[in-house]
C-alpha cells in the first residue's frame, strides 16, 4: 500500500508537477538529503515529458508535410494533364478509354508529368 502511494505521489506531484512544493516540504520533514533526489527526479521527468512532446510534434509535422507534398504533386499533375486529357476525350463523356489512354502515352509531355 505504501509503495502504491509513493509511486502515485511521484507521478502526480513529481512528473505532472501538481504540487511539488508540498511534496518537497514533506520530504524535508522526513530526510533533508532526499530533497536532492527529488529535484533530480523532477528534472529527469520534465525532460522526458518534453522529449516525448517534441517527438510527437515532429511526427505530426512530418505527416502534414507528406500530405501537403502529395497534394501539391496531385495538383501539379492535374494542372499539366487536364488540357491534354480534355483534348483526347473524343467521345466527350468525361472518361478516358483504353485507346485514348494509349494516345496519351504518345505525348512526351504527358508521360513526363505521369512520371
Amino acid at each position: 500500500d505504501h509503495l502504491q502511494d509513493t509511486m502515485w505521489n511521484l507521478l502526480v506531484r513529481g512528473a505532472f508537477l501538481d504540487g511539488p512544493r508540498t511534496m518537497g516540504a514533506n520530504i524535508l520533514q522526513v530526510k533533508a538529503a532526499m530533497i536532492l533526489v527529488f529535484v533530480v527526479f523532477l528534472w529527469i521527468s520534465a525532460l522526458m515529458i518534453l522529449n516525448m512532446l517534441v517527438g510527437l510534434l515532429c511526427d505530426v509535422v512530418e505527416g502534414v508535410a507528406a500530405a501537403e507534398k502529395e497534394k501539391a504533386m496531385v495538383s501539379y499533375v492535374k494542372s499539366r494533364l487536364i488540357g491534354v486529357l480534355e483534348a483526347l476525350d473524343e467521345d466527350g463523356n468525361g472518361t478516358i478509354s483504353k485507346d485514348e489512354f494509349m494516345q496519351l502515352l504518345d505525348i512526351p509531355e504527358a508521360v513526363e508529368s505521369l512520371q
